[in-house]
């Protein structure tokens, strides 16, 4: 029997969270890294986890695409190429996003510069964690998920759904608040529709990739996480205004600037899908 869409998406989740728990087990049993103390963790230690993620997320992915569905890998869009001024673009916008929202919140008087420690190691480890990171979640949520969502429901519905999927994931992140999970879901619908661009995953990745690693060069916590910044910053008071211990992300200004990327990325889709037809 041929399963639907949505039915593929229900059985990939379980077998997800097992196969990539079992290949970060690994990792830390390798490494000898303490799994209960994310906190405490190293660069090193971080990308360690992150790449033996990536390998579980492959593997499951590459099962359920290839045995289940029966169809070739590069469905998912990671072979599907996107231009490169694209990719440029994004990225310069993502960075230039938080570099302003640091500079307005500073203003505020909601976070105080403290001062710049430059560790090229520790620099190198969480770029290449970050973008293991983006790779393995765009693989699940975009090029598995929400690419069979589009098989069961409109557009607009399958964004929608994978947004809410893609932040449920993240509802065990530390410090996670209700703001926090909103903006979660809308950075869900952000990288959904730079999916649907293209129908590649390199555009998601792009912005995935600087959404994370430049929070944490500004000094804010990642989804509550805590890594190596660049730039040490002082919270006066931790509020729903600079995000907290969840970080940018868990803030009222990191839903305005996802509202308006949404509806600049929405617009971009629109026009290039109107100049397809």
């Amino acid at each position: 029997m041929k399963l639907t869409g949505w039915q593929r998406v229900l059985l990939i989740l379980i077998p997800f969270l097992l196969v990539s728990g079992i290949f970060q087990f690994a990792g830390a049993l390798l490494f000898n890294i303490p799994l209960y103390a994310n906190g405490e963790m190293t660069s090193l230690q971080k990308m360690v986890l992150a790449l033996f993620n990536l390998m579980g997320t492959i593997t499951v992915v590459w099962f359920f695409v290839c045995r289940i569905d029966q169809e070739p890998f590069k469905r998912t869009g990671l072979m599907q190429s996107t231009p490169i001024a694209g990719l440029g673009i994004a990225a310069v916008l993502t960075c230039a996003m938080f570099v302003v929202g640091f500079f307005i919140l500073e203003w505020w008087g909601e976070l105080n510069f403290v001062a710049i420690q430059f560790d090229f190691a520790a620099g190198f480890y969480l770029l290449v964690a970050y973008l293991a990171i983006a790779i393995l979640e765009e693989l699940l949520f975009r090029g598995y998920v929400l690419r069979n969502l589009l098989r069961s429901f409109r557009e607009a519905t399958a964004l929608i759904l994978s947004s809410c999927l893609f932040s449920i994931f993240h509802l065990l992140n530390p410090t996670i608040s209700w703001l926090g999970a909103i903006n979660i879901f809308l950075v869900g619908l952000l990288f959904g529709i730079a999916y649907l661009c293209y129908r590649s995953l390199w555009l998601p990745v792009c912005i995935h990739f600087f959404w994370n690693f430049s929070q944490s060069l500004l000094g804010f916590r990642v989804s509550g996480q805590d890594a190596y910044s660049m730039i040490v910053i002082d919270l006066p008071e931790k509020n729903s205004w600079n995000g907290g211990d969840f970080g940018f992300e868990g803030s009222i200004l990191a839903v305005v600037c996802q509202l308006v990327g949404i509806a600049l990325l929405w617009r971009f889709y629109q026009k290039k899908k109107g100049l397809a037809g």
